[in-house]
């Protein structure tokens, strides 16, 4: 490794069935509306007839300025370190799954759901390891947009309350705010190293 060289570090996490489907499958009216103005797009992956391939496609989903060199950049580098593990091959995820749960609930076929959090962004991994449809979906969504949603939607929501209670939050979102304006301002100093990134 490079001196100075910062590696990406993933922290992956198993949340409930009911959170996984929402981000995943959207079927739950009231959370579309609340993911959509978010979302940057989705990595459709399938792993091929004998699950050693793969293959992958980019779909837009959101506003185009989303879709920044900073943000391919980092999703070349999460997409990259899931294929050491849960995206290595089809048997690798039959594995990754039936050992870390995750179930999410319906569907014609077990699917398992996973979040990746960096600072910036929220990837939102739907796993199917079976034949007969894609392997897997990357949903990818941006965090400040969401950070930013929720202080608007809580400040407009303090409409009922007494002032005292208005002011003790509108103290702590203005503080979430700065802090938001502040993590914006700050250059990320990520670089990948290792074997060749899949073009996304």
């Amino acid at each position: 490794m490079k001196k100075g060289t910062i590696v990406l570090m993933l922290v992956m996490t198993v949340l409930p069935a009911k959170f996984v489907a929402g981000l995943l499958c959207q079927q739950v009216p009231e959370v579309i509306t609340a993911i959509i103005v978010q979302t940057v797009g989705h990595v459709r992956i399938d792993f091929g007839a004998g699950g050693k391939e793969f293959w992958h496609t980019w779909h837009p989903r959101g506003e185009e300025s989303l879709n920044s060199a900073a943000f391919k950049k980092e999703l070349g580098q999460v997409v990259e370190q899931l294929r050491d593990s849960v995206l290595k091959d089809l048997n690798s995820m039959s594995r990754f799954c039936y050992s870390h749960g995750g179930a999410i609930e319906g569907g014609w076929r077990q699917n398992y759901g996973y979040v990746v959090e960096t600072e910036n962004y929220r990837y939102c991994l739907r796993c199917s390891p079976g034949q007969g449809d894609y392997h897997a979906y990357l949903t990818c969504f941006d965090r400040n947009i969401q950070r930013a949603n929720l202080v608007k939607k809580t400040t407009a929501a303090l409409g009922g309350c007494a002032d005292s209670q208005k002011k003790g939050v509108v103290e702590q979102l203005s503080s979430h705010r700065q802090q938001i304006q502040e993590k914006n301002t700050m250059k990320p100093k990520t670089k990948q190293i290792g074997r060749n990134k899949p073009e996304l």
